[in-house]
């Protein structure tokens, strides 16, 4: 028999023997085992961090896809894996790696505060007029209402050669606004921010990784261009505008480990990115996602748990070149291997200062009137989301701590999933100031919010884990097929974390 006494202690009589549990007790007649959120102690995790930081220091202070940094980052996490019974295996990931050399230039400016390098910009260093071509202000009243530079035509009768053209975020993609111009003759392009509620930060993003634009562009925010803009029709302003940024093919492998027993027709699968932003150790972002993976498929298989279930994990390459690696991932699914999944369960940035317990909103029942610029459709998102999404407020609220519904920007490795039907959950503890810069370091956590984190996820895994059936018999969505005909345009998040192009 066995008697609990709070959350962390249970005393199983054997055989007129007590034994006082943590972990697990096992006797030739009874087995019983700790819930997996308890067997994670902060000083495991921390030390898997501390790790990935060690690594970090000795390889130019980042563990970026494509470096030396982030293939020691794979070669620990398989060190962490050899004593275990896990099936380990890689895929080789191909992607367009685009890396500042230095910190981008736009005169009186302040780089990461007032505008920020576009994703696949091009790179030069330009001294010019601006120009601007068709602003709102104020702006209109919803968001993407502006057409300004969307158009070939809006570059008629002007003369923008050798030029730097400013452009209001708007009703297309970034890509388009910066080709338009360029072609009208531009050196260089600044796409400032719409102006509306939400939408007044640096308009950070990406050109997509298709874009074959070749001059440098930023994005601005809204008040500097309207400032910039009311000088500018006063008398003509120059400025001086440079990006350096290494954009080339790259290659890095995904890191698979998955349990040997259990339904391998009801797979439940945890992911987390592995690199870091460039100029970054990422120890939050996203260290602290793959230290949890870690730690759980580590304590799932050394204590010995049976899951009704297969549980898989996966590193993921390229989270911040666009989600390259869980793209990849997905894209090379059979639709058989697809339907095989039985959810997806995304972890990033859990140890966030002053953060918050960021649930997605899987059915988009408290955020959808959030998405300014995602063409996500509530009925098609995939069935069985939103009782994940339940599952971990569930836990939030038995420890007394309030989860938030989390907008689903699109920006991380849940997304892939969504398109070709799988049920998905994520938890963030949102980004802080040191998101993608230097500081991201092991004093950058908060180890009480991370390892709430971590618990939460241990508990929703096990719980979903162990169930032969999920979702009251539901089912879901046909996994392999892709959302009818939409595409996401992505939003502001991490400033390397973009594939499509942005509007």
């Amino acid at each position: 028999m066995s008697v609990k006494f709070g959350k962390f202690f249970t005393i199983i009589l054997v055989s007129g023997l007590m034994c006082f549990l943590v972990t697990a007790c096992k006797s030739d007649s009874d087995t019983e085992l700790a819930d997996l959120e308890d067997t994670l102690m902060i000083e495991d995790l921390m030390g898997h961090l501390q790790s990935f930081s060690d690594i970090a220091d000795t390889n130019s202070g980042n563990r970026a896809a494509g470096t030396a940094g982030y293939d020691a980052s794979a070669e620990y996490l398989k060190t962490v894996m050899s004593d275990t019974n896990l099936v380990i295996s890689e895929q080789e990931v191909s992607f367009r790696l685009f890396e500042e050399l230095s910190d981008p230039v736009l005169e009186t400016y302040a780089a990461g505060e007032d505008f920020i390098t576009m994703t696949y910009s091009g790179t030069g260093d330009v001294t010019a007029e601006i120009m601007f071509v068709n602003p709102q202000f104020p702006p209109g009243p919803d968001p993407n209402s502006s057409e300004d530079g969307c158009d070939a035509a809006d570059f008629e009768g002007i003369d923008a050669t050798g030029k730097i053209v400013v452009l209001q975020r708007g009703s297309c993609d970034f890509q388009t606004k910066a080709r338009n111009a360029q072609d009208s003759g531009a050196a260089a392009v600044i796409i400032f921010n719409e102006g509306q509620v939400g939408r007044t930060d640096y308009a950070g993003g990406s050109l997509g990784d298709d874009s074959d634009v070749t001059i440098p562009v930023v994005g601005l925010s809204y008040a500097a261009a309207e400032a910039l803009y009311n000088q500018n029709q006063e008398g003509t302003i120059a400025l001086n505008l440079a990006v350096s940024a290494n954009d080339a093919q790259a290659s890095a492998k995904n890191l698979i480990a998955e349990t040997p027993g259990g339904n391998g027709d009801q797979v439940i699968m945890l992911g987390a990115h592995l690199d870091s932003a460039a100029g970054s150790p990422g120890i939050n972002n996203n260290g602290t996602g793959a230290a949890a993976l870690a730690e759980l498929a580590y304590q799932i298989s050394m204590q010995d748990y049976d899951f009704a279930n297969k549980v898989r994990f996966a590193w993921w390459a390229g989270g911040e070149a666009g989600m390259s690696g869980s793209l990849a991932y997905t894209e090379n699914l059979g639709q058989e291997d697809a339907a095989k999944i039985a959810m997806y369960l995304n972890a990033d940035t859990l140890g966030s200062k002053d953060g918050v317990s960021g649930v997605g909103d899987g059915d988009l029942s408290d955020t959808a009137d959030d998405l300014d610029s995602i063409a996500y459709d509530p009925d098609e998102m995939p069935a069985g989301s939103g009782e994940i999404e339940a599952a971990f407020a569930s836990y939030f609220e038995s420890e007394g701590q309030a989860a938030v519904p989390d907008v689903l920007d699109g920006e991380t490795d849940y997304y892939p999933f969504i398109l070709i039907g799988v049920p998905f959950g994520s938890l963030s503890a949102g980004p802080d100031n040191c998101d993608s810069s230097a500081c991201d370091n092991v004093e950058n956590i908060d180890q009480e919010a991370f390892l709430m984190n971590v618990q939460a996820f241990a508990h929703v895994t096990e719980a979903f884990a162990g169930s032969e059936t999920l979702f009251a018999g539901a089912g879901k969505r046909s996994a392999g097929k892709a959302l009818s005909g939409r595409t996401v345009s992505h939003d502001k998040s991490h400033k390397n974390r973009h594939l499509r192009p942005v509007r």
